[in-house]
């Protein structure tokens, strides 16, 4: 950024049109910016479904306060039985972390075990885990981009273990995480768990 207030300073007739384009170029930046995500989220926000997210394995900078945006990996299903109690996606979720690194001989447990194993998130990825693995329920493991100002410390805790998200309908879609000033009422100062 200061790179470019030098040049434009040097190619500018003085300081005040150097940083009138500066602005106006910061301006410009911020409107596709919000253009971009608004017509990502607005589809979710319009016809999405309230879902229970478990965290699966997150990026350490997440658990520090005001870390921005990053991603993480989450298990979630449609099934309301287990958006009930999302005990059953907990258990399923510390299975399906035991199998991070390993080369599983049954075909189910490896394809779980690449996807916890290979990190790289994809925005609105979702993958169907094995009925196999889930004892027949849909469940699928979602990539989820989580900014911290979403969050109620401004960060994940141990209460973050659960996290209420709205799902796009379907095999595809993006997850998004629903603000914590916005759950906070549906929990009345209990645990989501």
């Amino acid at each position: 950024m200061v790179s470019i207030f030098l040049f434009l300073t040097a190619r500018a007739n003085n300081f005040w049109q150097a940083t009138s384009i500066l602005a106006a170029l910061v301006f410009t930046f911020c409107a596709i910016r919000f253009t971009t995500l608004y017509r990502k989220r607005r589809p979710i926000a319009e016809h999405g479904i309230p879902v229970k997210a478990v965290l699966n394995q997150a990026n350490r900078l997440m658990f520090n306060k005001g870390f921005g945006e990053a991603p993480c990996l989450v298990l979630f299903s449609f099934d309301e039985q287990l958006n009930q109690d999302p005990t059953y996606l907990l258990n399923l979720s510390e299975k399906a972390s035991s199998l991070k690194g390993q080369t599983p001989q049954d075909a189910d447990l490896r394809a779980v075990a690449d996807i916890v194993t290979k990190e790289k998130a994809v925005y609105g990825r979702r993958r169907q885990l094995p009925k196999s693995f889930t004892g027949n329920a849909t469940v699928y493991a979602a990539d989820l981009y989580i900014e911290s100002k979403y969050l109620r410390e401004g960060r994940l805790t141990e209460q973050d273990r659960v996290l209420l998200c709205l799902a796009e309908p379907g095999e595809q879609g993006a997850l998004e995480l629903v603000p914590w000033w916005i759950t906070q009422e549906q929990f009345a100062g209990t645990s989501p768990i």
